[in-house]
């Protein structure tokens, strides 16, 4: 990741991206930077991590001059040292852009041979959509069998698959398989999906099947 401050948009957002410099507090009390400006305070600002299993979006409650990061409600757990980050300062005060992501969307579907299950379809005309969190997990598609998880974006105004990911067995490929969970960075290399038509399907691959898969998304609309 580049660390850094820069701007973008005609509100002039600011986007500072960095990382962890030391493990954070107890709990998920804090995290901990001590490459955080001094001279630009992002209190009252969004904090997204690109762990997304340690915490989903949070409100920054206190000054970060001082190279620590408060949320407005605790993370979900410890935040280790370098864990990156990205801040988001923008004229829009940060309860709003937070309160407009969606419940959690729940995932409880199966994949199976020959044709594609629609895990997330957001295609209201003329909303432009963020997935901001996607999180699945796969049971065993069985010995020499797997699943594919497929995204899939408008290019050139035309539906198309853009990337995929394949799952071989639960947890494979992940940090700590032992959870089983895999996130939008494990899946397609992105800490969120934007676009005015976004899918996600996952269809068994090879043979065996149907493999149960669940988890959990949320986005936000406009």
């Amino acid at each position: 990741m580049t660390a850094g401050i820069g701007e973008i948009g005609i509100n002039k957002m600011v986007i500072f991206e960095n990382a962890a410099t030391a493990i954070g507090g107890a709990g998920g009390s804090s995290l901990v930077c001590a490459n955080l400006p001094a001279t630009e305070d992002f209190n009252g600002q969004l904090v997204i991590l690109s762990d997304h299993t340690l915490s989903g979006p949070r409100i920054i409650v206190a000054s970060t001059t001082g190279g620590t990061i408060i949320p407005d409600s605790p993370f979900d757990a410890q935040i280790p040292n370098g864990t990156e980050f990205i801040i988001f300062a923008n004229r829009i005060p940060a309860s709003v852009i937070k309160s407009a992501l969606s419940a959690d969307q729940a995932v409880n579907i199966t994949a199976i041979l020959g044709s594609e299950t629609t895990l997330l379809n957001l295609n209201t005309v003329p909303n432009h959509y963020t997935v901001a969190k996607l999180r699945l997990k796969s049971a065993d598609p069985g010995a020499g069998n797997s699943v594919n998880v497929r995204l899939y974006e408008l290019v050139n105004a035309v539906l198309t698959q853009v990337d995929s990911f394949v799952i071989t067995s639960p947890g494979d490929s992940l940090p700590n398989p032992s959870t089983g969970y895999y996130s939008l960075m494990d899946c397609f290399g992105l800490q969120y999906l934007t676009g005015d038509n976004l899918m996600v399907t996952v269809r068994q691959q090879v043979g065996g099947g149907p493999t149960a898969i669940t988890g959990s998304w949320n986005y936000k609309s406009g």
